[in-house]
């Protein structure tokens, strides 16, 4: 009999060395252990599978449970469960100690594990599932699940010396008016928390949840966490140290998720054809990539094919169509050719340049920038190649703006105005997660309407850095940038345009402001018109558009 009052029988079976409640050692014993092999073949569902982890579904008579079929991904796992528990042995050990505090968990009925000379290789964890449950994140957003109750959970969690490091609304569940926790492998029972310890565990719950708990949601939920005793000053010293915590949390988050696209994850792959190193998305097939590769290089062999859209000495961007079966809709392949000594300096130390876009569009994916998706990126010595998708229907923001910038009628104007608005909110979108981009120019983001509105979709991603917020001084120089356009439109517009932007930021709030986004600007207009915009514009007036 374990601490909780279960009675457990212990018992080898098809290699797995089991623990579990004697009360479902028959099921287990009929049901689960012998269709471990292939569970779907014997009625369960799948609910998910990564490189390290199967989870089914399974009805059973009387009761549904949920099947965790655990196997080492690598070497490096094998090595660290030689020394910690593994994941399903740290959510069966959890799960009990759980119910021994009295804090509402998945309760897990059985562990299987099996080893050799000590050595990791498998493991099942079967838990009971939690009947008429709705994600608790999921709850905040449709239902308005009050945060106080929720914060008070939290508490007694806290209270009981329970922290879980994966503490985010999809690991809580609302079942049957009250809580239940889940995920427990990342759960610590035992070691009494510090404050540091607490704000960090709030942090992590609250950061995502920013678009359905605002500030004074927050506020409500730490006054609730640290319970009616708790004054102001405290609370206002507990709340701030929360938001700063949950900044952090997020730029680290945000971090991770962006380097999983050059790891082997569940979602990525990295392997080697003749001649490449490709990385790719799991659901873009390897032949999908040398097929694009090779109609793209067949196109700019001579710089004439059908879809180039550019070729020079430095990078070639052609359009190609790997056909409708395989992947519908058109694919934009871009390559990169390493110049000189400098170039190969660089390419040692930050990667290749296709690298770089590969890295800085997953940045906007996670963060939620519209890019083109991209679904593969390859090396093979001095060249690189980036493959996304074809954004149909998209013009550049210096030809959208220049086309209608100084409109006629009041249709006209308040479409007009309502796009400047829209455009505004991108940029202070891009600048607010953190993202700089060396060229923010108009020629670097793509427009398309739709819906009544409009999409913005950033390009030439290799030039994003990520990892800290941009300074006053970039966000002048890029508002600059993104000022020079083929024909700028009318100052009252562009003031709308900085207004809209800089609200509720008093930084901006100065007339150097504008003089410094006009000095920007217009060096580059000089530079633009000896480099070739006079026949732009010359071009534009022999079409009949303005100029």
């Amino acid at each position: 009999m374990d601490r909780v009052g279960q009675e457990l029988a212990q018992f080898p079976l098809d290699g797995l060395q089991w623990v579990t409640e004697t009360s479902f050692e028959g099921p287990l014993r009929e049901a689960i252990a012998p269709h471990l092999a292939g569970l779907e073949s014997a009625g369960a569902t799948l609910i998910k599978r990564s490189l390290a982890r199967a989870t089914y579904r399974l009805e059973l008579p009387g009761r549904t449970v949920f099947v965790k079929h655990h196997k080492a991904r690598s070497w490096k796992e094998r090595l660290k469960y030689l020394v910690l528990p593994s994941r399903a042995s740290a959510e069966w050990r959890t799960s009990r100690a759980m119910a021994e505090r009295g804090i509402p968990a998945a309760r897990a009925l059985a562990f299987g594990e099996r080893r050799v000379a000590g050595v990791f290789c498998e493991a099942v964890l079967v838990s009971e599932a939690v009947e008429d449950a709705m994600s608790l994140g999921r709850a905040l957003r449709e239902t308005g699940e009050p945060p106080g109750r929720v914060a008070r959970f939290i508490r007694r969690m806290h209270d009981a010396d329970v922290l879980h490091r994966d503490l985010h609304g999809g690991n809580i569940l609302v079942a049957g008016g009250g809580l239940v926790l889940i995920d427990l492998h990342r759960v610590t029972v035992g070691a009494p928390l510090s404050r540091r310890r607490r704000v960090a565990s709030v942090a992590q719950f609250l950061a995502p949840l920013g678009d359905c708990i605002g500030r004074e949601a927050r506020l409500t939920f730490v006054r609730e966490y640290l319970g009616p005793d708790a004054e102001q000053a405290e609370v206002d010293r507990f709340a701030s140290s929360v938001e700063k915590a949950a900044a952090r949390w997020l730029e680290r988050r945000y971090a991770s998720r962006t380097r999983r696209c050059i790891k082997r994850s569940t979602g990525f792959r990295r392997e080697r054809l003749p001649g490449l190193k490709v990385y790719r998305r799991a659901e873009f097939p390897v032949e999908l990539v040398a097929r694009a590769i090779e109609q793209h290089r067949a196109g700019t062999a001579d710089g004439k094919g059908e879809g180039v859209l550019k070729c020079d000495d430095r990078t070639r961007v052609s359009v190609v169509d790997v056909g409708e079966k395989d992947h519908p809709g058109r694919l934009c392949v871009k390559e990169f050719i390493r110049g000189g000594l400098l170039q190969r300096i660089n390419d040692v130390f930050r990667g290749s340049r296709a690298r770089l876009a590969w890295l800085g569009s997953n940045a906007c994916e996670v963060r939620g920038i519209r890019t083109p998706k991209a679904h593969a990126m390859a090396e093979a010595g001095p060249r690189s190649f980036l493959i996304t998708d074809f954004v149909d229907g998209a013009v550049s923001f210096n030809r959208y703006a220049s086309d209608f910038g100084r409109p006629r009628g009041r249709e006209a104007t308040r479409k007009w105005r309502a796009f400047v608005r829209d455009a505004a909110d991108f940029v202070r979108l891009l600048h607010s997660h953190a993202l700089r981009h060396r060229d923010l120019a108009g020629k670097n983001i793509l427009v398309r309407e739709k819906d009544g509105g409009w999409e913005f979709c950033l390009v030439d991603v290799g030039d994003i850095r990520t990892g800290r917020t941009p300074s006053l001084g970039y966000k002048i120089k890029n508002l600059g940038q993104l000022d020079h356009v083929y024909v700028r439109p009318s100052r009252t517009d562009r003031l709308r345009f900085y207004r809209h932007y800089s609200r509720g930021r008093p930084e901006f709030d100065r007339r150097e402001f504008l003089l410094e986004i006009d000095a920007i600007s217009g060096a580059r207009q000089e530079r633009w018109l000896e480099c070739g915009g006079r026949e732009i514009l010359e071009e534009r007036k022999q079409q009949g558009k303005p100029a």
